[in-house]
């Protein structure tokens, strides 16, 4: 499954095996095969994600929506943000 970050400035594509974001409703786990869907992600939450590795990365969105397909989830951010890995 292919993560999209789009911010202002840089785009970055990751292959990942799963995405946990943070909802206005709460928070849930993609993996390949959601169903598609457009969401708004709560502001200054962490979003997870497992690389194809194994290895899980950590970033603090400052906010966005993200964008689901069976294959991609592409989120679009507002503004740059710090990499912080775990």
């Amino acid at each position: 499954m292919i993560l999209e970050i789009i911010s202002q400035s840089s785009k970055s594509t990751i292959n990942v095996n799963w995405v946990e974001v943070n909802t206005y409703t709460g928070n849930f786990v993609i993996q390949a095969g959601h169903a598609p869907t457009i969401i708004s992600l709560e502001p200054e939450k962490e979003l997870i994600f497992e690389h194809v590795d194994g290895e899980q990365e950590r970033i603090i969105i400052p906010s966005g929506i993200i964008h689901i397909t069976r294959t991609c989830i592409t989120l679009i951010i507002s503004s740059n943000i710090p990499q912080q890995n775990s």
